[in-house]
C-alpha cells in the first residue's frame, strides 16, 4: 500500500491476526462446497494452534503480564455466552470450543501491548486491516454484485463476505489508520483521506447504507477531531454511552424510528429500516420465554416472506435474546468499563478518536450484527495504558 510499509518483523505476527478474522465469504461458499469447507477447517485450526501458544506463552509470562479489568470483563463475557449456551440447551461442540479461540486471541493482544507497545500493535492491525481493505475495494469494483453474479445484493457473495461484511475491515483499517496518524503525529493524510472516499463508494456500489452511514460518521469524526485543537477535550465518553444506550433501548422499545424518517430517507431507507423494525418486534417477544440464559444459539426468525432472519439485525437484541440478560449484562458493564478507561486518558485527539471508533462500532451494531474479534479488539484498545503506547 502506498505510504505504508510491511516490514518483515512484521510479517509474521499479521499472519498470526488474519486467521481471527477470516473473511465471512468463506463460510457463505462453505455451504455448498467440500473445498471451502476444508478452507474453513484451516482457518478454524489455525486461530486454535494460534490460540494456544499465546496462552502458553501468557502462563509463562504471568509474573510480567497482568489483566487489567476490560481483559477480565471480555473474558468473562465469552464465558457467560458459553454457559448461557450450555443452560438454554443449545451449546454445540464448535460454539463451546470457540472460547479457546477468543481468550488465545485476548492473550495475544495482551501479549503484544506488553512486549512491543500499543504504538507497535496499532500499526500492525493497521497494515493486516489495510491488506483486507485493499483487495476488498478492488473485489467490489471489479465484482460489483459479487463474485458469484448475483442479480440482487442481498444474495451477492463478495470477497469479504455479503454485501454487509466487508464493513468490519474497512472499518478495521480506517480506525487503525486514523489512531496510528493520530499517535504519530502524522502530517501527510491524502491516503486516509481517499481511503474514507473509497469505502464509501464501496458502500454504495454493495447497497450497503448502514455501512456507509457508519463509515461517513468515522471521517467526519476524524476530521473533526484531527483538524480542531479544542474539540477532542471536551468529549464526554460515559455520557456519550449513556445517551447511546437510551437511544437503542428507545429504538428497540419506544417506536421512535418514524422520528428519524427524514435522515433515513437521505440513505434510501424508511422507518421499517428493511423490515428491521418486523425481526425486532418477534425478537422482542421471544425475551419473556428464557429471560436469564436465552433462547440459544440457533434462534430463528420467520419473515413475513417466509425468509428465515437467523439473527436480530441488532447486536445488542441478539445476544439479550439468545444469551440472555447474564450476557448483554457483562457486555454493557464492558462497554461502561471501556467508557471510564478512555475517561481516564489524557485528553489529546488520540482519545478523541477512540471515542468515534468505539461509538461508530456500537452504533452499526444497533441495525447489524457484529465481528466479536473487532469488537474485543476495540474494548482492549481502552485498556491498553499510555506507558505501552511507545514502541519496545
Amino acid at each position: 500500500m502506498i505510504g505504508i510499509r510491511i516490514r518483515r518483523s512484521e510479517i509474521l505476527n499479521i499472519l498470526a491476526l488474519i486467521p481471527f478474522f477470516e473473511p465471512f465469504s468463506i463460510s457463505l461458499l462453505a455451504s455448498n462446497s467440500t473445498f471451502w469447507t476444508v478452507v474453513s477447517g484451516g482457518f478454524a485450526l489455525a486461530r486454535y494452534i494460534i490460540s494456544y501458544i499465546y496462552i502458553l506463552k501468557t502462563l509463562m509470562s504471568a509474573n510480567t503480564i497482568k489483566f487489567n479489568s476490560i481483559t477480565i470483563l471480555c473474558i468473562i463475557f465469552i464465558i457467560v455466552r458459553i454457559a448461557a449456551s450450555m443452560l438454554n440447551g443449545s451449546l454445540y461442540f464448535g460454539f463451546a470450543i470457540s472460547a479457546i479461540s477468543y481468550v488465545g486471541y485476548i492473550f495475544q493482544f495482551n501479549y503484544w501491548v506488553k512486549t512491543k507497545g500499543l504504538s507497535y500493535v496499532i500499526s500492525l492491525y493497521m497494515k493486516m486491516f489495510g491488506i483486507f481493505f485493499v483487495i476488498g475495494i478492488i473485489s467490489i469494483v471489479i465484482y460489483p454484485n459479487g463474485l458469484n453474479m448475483s442479480s440482487t445484493k442481498t444474495q451477492a457473495i463478495y470477497l469479504l463476505g455479503s454485501k454487509n461484511s466487508s464493513f468490519f475491515y474497512f472499518f478495521g483499517f480506517l480506525s487503525f489508520y486514523g489512531l496510528w496518524i493520530l499517535i504519530n503525529n502524522r502530517r501527510k493524510t491524502i491516503l486516509i483521506e481517499l481511503s474514507f472516499v473509497a469505502a464509501m463508494v464501496a458502500s454504495l456500489i454493495c447497497e450497503s447504507s448502514n455501512s456507509f452511514a457508519s463509515i461517513l460518521l468515522l471521517c467526519i469524526t476524524y476530521f473533526c477531531i484531527k483538524e480542531s485543537h479544542k474539540i477532542y477535550k471536551h468529549i464526554p465518553p460515559r455520557f456519550m454511552l449513556m445517551t447511546f444506550i437510551i437511544f437503542v433501548a428507545m429504538l428497540l422499545v419506544g417506536n421512535i424510528l418514524k422520528e428519524f424518517t427524514p435522515v433515513l430517507q437521505l440513505i434510501g431507507r424508511d422507518s421499517t429500516l428493511s423490515g428491521r423494525d418486523y425481526i425486532w418486534h418477534e425478537q422482542l417477544t421471544m425475551i419473556q420465554n428464557s429471560f436469564l440464559w436465552g433462547n440459544g444459539i440457533n434462534t430463528r426468525t420467520t419473515l413475513m416472506s417466509s425468509a428465515i432472519a437467523t439473527h436480530a439485525h441488532n447486536f445488542y437484541l441478539d445476544t439479550f435474546v439468545k444469551f440472555g440478560i447474564a450476557s448483554l449484562g457483562c457486555l454493557l458493564l464492558a462497554l461502561y468499563v471501556s467508557a471510564a478507561n478512555i475517561s481516564s486518558m489524557s485528553r489529546n485527539k488520540y482519545r478523541g478518536y477512540l471515542v468515534g471508533v468505539l461509538l461508530t462500532l456500537l452504533l452499526h451494531s444497533v441495525f447489524d450484527d457484529v465481528s466479536i474479534y473487532l469488537l474485543i479488539t476495540v474494548l482492549l484498545l481502552t485498556g491498553a495504558r499510555k506507558q505501552y503506547m511507545k514502541v519496545k
